[in-house]
């Protein structure tokens, strides 16, 4: 597996207005590829990892328009806390200057406007769209139905980051399965980029949860199979 020359390419989200010379141009990668198949005389796969792709309300349609047999991955987390994380990855950026409380209200407020504007200008960039949308990016269920729209179920492979700690092993057997790729296997699966801050209210993450809490069971039914941050349903005791 090959990557881009850099992490985060966001050709399908922030930069599509650069056009698809820009984009390839993050993948020099003719020495490399020869490398490699005559090492192993297989053709590796290439491919980049973005995170804004999944939520941008035209990406799929991009990346489709772009190639449309390309196999997705996606690697989802409880959204209470990558809200949270995201909050606090653009507070220290400098990017977000409200109490987490306070900016899940602006969200509320601004951020159907700014999918409008996206949907009026397609090639219009939207720094508050992608950077300040907290809850909306943890929507799963709707996001991946949109990317279903243009591309088969066959090509889509969805694990959660809790799965990924639990056994990367299994995981990354089954990804390179998935892309037909040879099955590569490390000594170690370190993480990296972890930082620590300020635990979250429990309000606001009982607040959160709630907010979750049918969109994660509809996520658990489209996957076929419990996530470990889905609440249950509220039982209702039936009358005597």
């Amino acid at each position: 597996m090959l990557s881009a020359t850099r992490k985060e390419v966001e050709y399908f989200s922030r930069h599509y207005a650069n056009g698809e010379a820009w984009y390839l141009a993050h993948f020099p990668l003719s020495a490399r590829a020869l490398v490699r198949r005559l090492r192993r005389r297989t053709t590796p796969a290439v491919g980049e990892a973005s995170a804004t792709y999944l939520f941008h309300p035209l990406a799929h349609r991009w990346v489709h328009a772009f190639d449309p047999e390309m196999k997705l991955i996606v690697v989802l987390r409880d959204p209470v806390d990558r809200a949270y994380s995201h909050y606090q990855m653009e507070y220290r950026w400098g990017r977000e200057t409200l109490p987490f409380e306070e900016a899940l209200l602006r969200e509320e407020r601004e951020l159907g406007p700014e999918i409008a504007r996206i949907a009026a200008d397609p090639l219009t960039t939207s720094p508050r769209l992608l950077t300040c949308s907290y809850v909306a990016r943890g929507r799963y269920a709707e996001q991946i139905e949109r990317w279903l729209e243009v591309f088969p179920r066959t090509q889509l492979f969805v694990v959660t980051s809790e799965e990924l700690l639990a056994d990367p092993a299994t995981v990354v057997t089954r990804i390179t399965a998935f892309l037909g790729i040879r099955e590569w296997r490390a000594d170690s699966y370190p993480l990296r980029g972890v930082r620590e801050y300020s635990p979250l209210d429990p309000a606001t993450r009982e607040r959160l949860a709630q907010t979750f809490e049918a969109d994660n069971r509809r996520l658990a039914e489209f996957l076929g199979r419990e996530l470990d941050w889905t609440r249950p349903a509220a039982t209702v005791p039936s009358e005597p």
